[in-house]
């Protein structure tokens, strides 16, 4: 779940940087901004047929490959991603935010070192890119480098005091070192940001949880519920705090709830969880 939150900055990024594409083909500019409409939507199949069409009159708008490629992103294909963000790269190597997409789909393959690079690339071309500085910060994370990740968040944060992936990922770097008190901190300052952000309230809740304050934990899982009833790490973090609380029936009732989500790959915490409890799935 946490690899994720990078992309809702980098689609702020994306259609800042539509207006860049040639607009020598009036059709394909068209499709072009009927993609980015339907992408601004969360409507990612659309948004992909329509920057085929694009692509298709205009082969060489290496916007529209950087754009097709966050789509498939979006949608879980990591590989075609890759493939766009390649061929934009191809056509325009100046182009960070291509770099940057196909450094977060590198990062969700598991190949974070691949990340890093192209996260690096990114800066180099743009050393105001805050959400490449987010992007490389999340792939230390993953990596277990929990200092530099706090090094590449805090100059996203200095760039853009408002981006609120930045303090997100800052604060889940801290509560990685066991630095509580700070990743409170920044997940509050996130959340002041933008309230709609569900994994502020996880790792909040979760620090909470490290704290002892059992109840501000159950409250901001709540939150995250409340946010996106199918975040399943929101229900297994209640659940193991009602455990911990020993409310016995809340916290299976919580596993079930996370092992349904995805029962064909159910949460290892959430089963061992039932296990523990004697509660079956």
């Amino acid at each position: 779940m946490k690899k994720w939150t990078i992309t809702i900055a980098l689609a702020t990024v994306l259609a800042a940087n539509l207006a860049h594409a040639d607009a020598s083909d009036n059709s394909a500019m068209a499709y072009y901004q009927s993609g980015k409409a339907h992408q601004a939507q969360g409507e990612y199949d659309k948004a992909v047929a329509d920057y085929d069409k694009a692509i298709e009159i205009d082969p060489k708008d290496a916007i529209a490959y950087v754009n097709r490629g966050f789509a498939y992103g979006k949608k879980g294909d990591f590989d075609k991603a890759i493939l766009d963000e390649t061929k934009a790269i191809e056509i325009d190597p100046k182009i960070a935010e291509a770099y940057v997409v196909r450094g977060t789909a590198y990062s969700h393959k598991g190949d974070d070192d691949e990340a890093i690079l192209d996260e690096t690339k990114a800066i180099e071309i743009d050393p105001k890119a805050a959400i490449a500085y987010v992007s490389r910060g999340g792939a230390y994370i993953l990596k277990g480098d929990y200092d530099k990740a706090i090094l590449d968040d805090t100059k996203a944060i200095e760039i853009d005091p408002k981006d609120a992936i930045a303090y997100v990922n800052r604060g889940d770097a801290y509560s990685r070192k066991s630095d509580y008190d700070k990743a409170i901190l920044d997940e509050t300052k996130a959340i002041e940001i933008d309230p709609k952000i569900a994994h502020a309230y996880v790792n909040r809740g979760d620090a909470y949880f490290h704290k002892g304050d059992d109840d501000k934990a159950i409250l901001d899982q709540t939150n995250a519920i409340k946010i996106d009833p199918k975040y399943a790490s929101a229900y297994v973090n209640r659940g193991s705090t009602y455990e911990k609380m020993g409310k016995r029936a809340e916290a299976i009732i919580d596993y079930r709830s996370a092992i349904a989500l995805s029962p064909s790959n159910p949460d290892a915490y959430a089963k061992a969880g039932l296990q523990r409890l004697g509660g079956a799935p």
